[in-house]
């Protein structure tokens, strides 16, 4: 069907506007923990850690091809604050135990800023933030997170994402499902 001025119409074409959507993410993984002890050597803990998180993004959609708004951030990290709570530092390296750290000091809550590159299968979604509710060094730290999300259905999608702290350091894979909501 022609339209004025003669252009035609693609079959699947969208007409976009500008709104806000919502993206709720819940993600898990397992990390190891290492530290270095007192006298410089690396020691990593034996096992695996839990890690389990929220976002909650509100994003303003600017164009077709992007997004940007911020996002609310929960995560519980089971190796969290852990070489505060060494039973006896002196202790031989293979014999070193640690006390379990209390819920408030592997829980975290943070706000981040977020940009997004959508694609018609794929979206790339890059995020600065700072966790403002948290307790212990290992939670007390501004964070980076990079993350590709795969449509399932319109709504349905797969986030596969990596977080880093303090600029440098290595957190915890994101790996989980997400929903939006429009």
């Amino acid at each position: 069907n022609p339209q004025k001025g003669g252009r035609r119409r693609a079959f699947n074409e969208s007409v976009f506007k500008k709104r806000i959507s919502y993206d709720l993410v819940l993600y898990a993984a397992t990390r190891k923990k290492g530290f270095y002890l007192d006298d410089g050597n690396p020691f990593v803990v034996p096992g695996s850690f839990a890690v389990l998180g929220m976002n909650f993004s509100p994003m303003y959609n600017l164009s077709k091809y992007f997004r940007a708004g911020l996002s609310l951030d929960a995560q519980f990290d089971e190796s969290a604050n852990i070489t505060s709570h060494i039973v006896d530092k002196g202790a031989p390296r293979e014999r070193i135990k640690f006390h379990r750290p209390p819920f408030s000091e592997q829980f975290a809550i943070g706000i981040s800023a977020r940009a997004e590159v959508i694609m018609p299968i794929f979206s790339i979604n890059m995020g600065i933030g700072r966790n403002i509710l948290c307790k212990g060094e290992d939670t007390d730290s501004f964070y980076q997170i990079f993350a590709l999300k795969t449509k399932l259905t319109d709504r349905l999608f797969i986030h596969i994402g990596y977080q880093l702290f303090k600029f440098k350091n290595p957190n915890n894979l994101m790996l989980g499902f997400g929903w939006s909501f429009r």
